[in-house]
Formats: structure tokens, sequence, C-alpha cells
């Protein structure tokens, strides 16, 4: 099992509810493309957790 699933899972055991949203392709294409999918789903997280600059300036946008 990957290291990420790992971590998924234990959080899940531990009640918290995750929600993956995973960008796929020409880099800075997709961050611009997955940019209202991340707006949407921000209004109803407690916290955002990204990788690499482009995906944590999206998640810093969250309201």
């Amino acid at each position: 099992m990957a290291p990420l699933t790992r971590q998924l899972q234990s959080l899940r055991d531990a009640g918290v509810e995750t929600e993956v949203l995973e960008v796929r392709g020409v880099p800075k294409l997709k961050y611009l493309q997955t940019l209202p999918a991340l707006l949407e789903r921000a209004k109803h997280v407690d916290l955002i957790h990204a990788h690499y600059a482009f995906c944590g300036w999206l998640a810093r946008l969250k309201p």
C-alpha cells in the first residue's frame, strides 16, 4: 500500500472525513483547470493539504 493510501486510511480509521483532489497532466494548465473545483470544495472543508508550489498556491486560496 502506498504511503498516501496508508495515511488516508489512518485518518479515516480515526473518524476523519477525507477527500482527495488529484491533479494530473500538464501542471500549469491542469492547476488552472482544477481551480474551480478546488475553490468549491474549499468552502466545505477545514484543512487542505497540498504538495509542490502550484498546489500550495491553490490551497492558500481557501477562504
